[in-house]
């Protein structure tokens, strides 16, 4: 299976962190819409639009973004302050 490709930023609030990127096959650098995208044990997550941008506020570090879609292998993000 191909593999995501995810470039992202983190930017500081008084609430959390923001992460936002934009998920993208790897091979062929084509955006993937539909990317589950969510913080590991948490019930925090969005999904990438059409054209593969995806952000989520209020994200406490260090945690873990996953990456999910039926066509690609999952991806596992650890993310720090």
């Amino acid at each position: 299976m191909p593999i995501l490709f995810l470039v992202f930023t983190l930017n500081a609030f008084t609430q959390g962190y923001r992460v936002a990127g934009e998920v993208f096959d790897m091979e062929t650098g084509d955006p993937i819409s539909d990317v589950t995208v969510y913080i590991n044990g948490t019930t925090k997550g969005t999904i990438s639009d059409g054209s593969g941008p995806f952000k989520m506020d209020g994200i406490a570090l260090p945690c873990e973004l996953i990456l999910s879609h039926v066509s690609y292998d999952m991806k596992l993000i650890p993310l720090q302050d």
